[in-house]
């Protein structure tokens, strides 16, 4: 048998290790000690006590306020568009590949993207909506529908209604801008695209526009090469066309301005 364990068997008695009692008789002997203290100890003992519990909580509640203050939602599209509705009540639609993080603030409605986000922001005056593009150039906005359209190289902002400020241009409905390193800021020209948010709208808005610029801009949408049976000088074009059928499109469009679009 272990020289040990021979040990144990020979010398213990019944109560030896209980546990209770050995707690009390530890209180009881922490109790003499301070009795024995001087008030001035006592006191002291206190202050330090009341210090450490005060910087506990003083620690807990910048630990809280640190977490709000970095906490972040996370939105993403990876192969297909994809639409959310913020806690603001604010509808936003992302293209494939496109990141949107917005900010876990009371009252608070700032975000971040990459890719190419379509926003229809609720409105409110007091709040204001903002998101950090390139190198921190702000957008910022109340309420209205907008795009912005981020890369690497490239930051373009197109409005649908309402008003958006770009860095520190002012853009209203139709209007567009984008954002270069090296070039800077640069008004663009509404003849551009024209429809630059038909993937999150679903629709084509013409008014007034020359039929060469519609068929232009159908040809971007639908990757294709549009064929016109006749010359469309002096033809110009208004209306609302969906987009999710291009045959129809084509035959509308065609119809109204008296040509045939065939690819």
């Amino acid at each position: 048998m272990d020289r040990n364990l021979k040990f144990v068997i020979k010398h213990y008695r019944d109560g030896m290790f209980e546990i209770n009692k050995s707690r009390a008789d530890l209180n009881a002997r922490i109790g003499k000690v301070n009795a024995g203290a001087s008030p001035s100890y006592r006191a002291r003992r206190w202050v330090l006590s009341m210090s450490m519990c005060a910087a506990i909580a003083l620690f807990a509640v910048i630990s809280v306020y640190y977490v709000r203050l970095n906490s972040w939602s996370e939105y993403t599209a990876s192969d297909e568009t994809v639409r959310y509705v913020l806690p603001d009540s604010s509808v936003v639609v992302l293209a494939p590949g496109s990141e949107l993080r917005l900010q876990k603030r009371k009252n608070i409605r700032h975000m971040e993207m990459s890719g190419k986000i379509f926003f229809n922001v609720a409105h409110d005056s007091a709040h204001p909506f903002t998101i950090s593009v390139s190198r921190g150039l702000p957008v910022t906005v109340l309420g209205t529908r907008f795009q912005v359209d981020q890369s690497d190289s490239l930051t373009r902002v197109d409005v649908l209604d309402g008003k958006v400020s770009f860095g520190r241009m002012a853009l209203t409905k139709g209007m567009s801008a984008s954002y270069r390193p090296g070039t800077g800021l640069q008004e663009m020209t509404s003849g551009d695209v024209l429809n630059p948010m038909a993937w999150a709208t679903g629709s084509f808005v013409y008014e007034e526009s020359s039929l060469d610029d519609v068929i232009k801009d159908l040809e971007s949408f639908y990757h294709v090469r549009i064929n016109v049976s006749e010359s469309v000088d002096g033809k110009r074009l208004t209306g609302t066309f969906p987009t999710a059928d291009m045959a129809s499109v084509l035959e509308i469009i065609g119809m109204a301005c008296d040509v045939r679009l065939t690819i």
